[in-house]
């Protein structure tokens, strides 16, 4: 149970990048390979980078969207398929930003997001 709690609360937004590790791992993972399909990405990200799997494919894909549809993506569709396991991504230069810890993730993102009962806000909205 102590790891499945762990495991848990690391997808409450890193202080310093406001990234969930699923996030931040994703975001590695295209840094380091280049562009890959969504499908194989999800399909690496199981296999070789999270400590302890949880998620589905779809629950996956929704946090990629997250970061794709951030007011400044983190991800980008190199090519568009009508199935999203075919959408071809990579990193873009904010994504590498907020790896670095240059930008914070939690400034981008356009909705909010629930982590068990803890409510992540959306990045507030600037007034010109």
């Amino acid at each position: 149970m102590a790891r499945a709690l762990q495991r848990h609360l690391a997808e409450l937004p890193d202080p310093q990048t406001g990234l969930s590790l699923t996030a931040s791992l994703a975001l590695q993972l295209l840094s380091e390979a280049g562009p890959l399909t969504a499908g194989k990405l999800f399909g690496r990200y199981m296999r070789e980078r999270d400590p302890l799997p949880w998620l589905g494919d779809l629950m996956f894909w929704s946090i990629i969207r997250e970061l794709i549809n951030a007011s400044e993506p983190l991800i980008q569709i190199e090519s568009d398929h009508a199935e999203w396991p075919l959408k071809e991504l990579s990193i873009t230069s904010a994504g590498k930003q907020v790896l670095k810890g240059q930008l914070n993730a939690l400034t981008l993102i356009k909705h909010p997001r629930w982590v068990g009962g803890i409510r992540i806000p959306a990045a507030s909205k600037k007034s010109s």
